[in-house]
C-alpha cells in the first residue's frame, strides 16, 4: 500500500514491530494480542517463580509493567508517551526508571 496507510508506515504498527523485536532480543514471550484494546502483552520469568508482564498499548505508547517489587509486593507501573528508545530499555529491564509514570499496587 502507499500514501501512508500501509502496514509498514503506520506509527502504531511500527511501535508493535519494535516491541516484538525488543521482546525477542531480551527473551520475552508474546502471550496476548487484543486489537480491541490496542494492546499486546509479553511475559518473562525474571527470578525463579517470579514472572513479569509488559503490556504495550501501542496507539498511546503507554507501557504497563506488572511485577513483584521487593518492598511493595505485586505492582503495576504505567508509563505514558514512551519513546522507542525507552521501550527497548524497559524490555531490557522492566524496572527501568523513566521518571514518567505512575504505579498501582494490586
Amino acid at each position: 500500500m502507499n500514501g501512508g496507510t500501509g502496514w509498514k508506515t503506520r506509527p502504531d504498527n511500527l511501535y508493535v514491530s519494535h516491541a516484538k523485536k525488543f521482546a525477542y532480543r531480551f527473551g520475552w514471550i508474546e502471550v496476548a494480542y487484543k486489537p480491541e484494546n490496542k494492546m499486546i502483552s509479553f511475559m518473562k520469568e525474571l527470578e525463579p517463580k517470579k514472572k513479569a508482564r509488559i503490556n504495550v498499548f501501542y496507539t498511546t505508547q503507554t507501557i504497563g509493567t506488572c511485577l513483584d517489587h521487593p518492598k511493595k509486593g505485586k505492582t503495576q507501573l504505567f508509563r505514558k508517551g514512551v519513546s522507542l528508545e525507552q521501550l527497548g530499555k524497559i524490555f531490557e529491564n522492566p524496572r527501568y526508571h523513566s521518571n514518567k509514570g505512575y504505579y498501582v499496587k494490586k
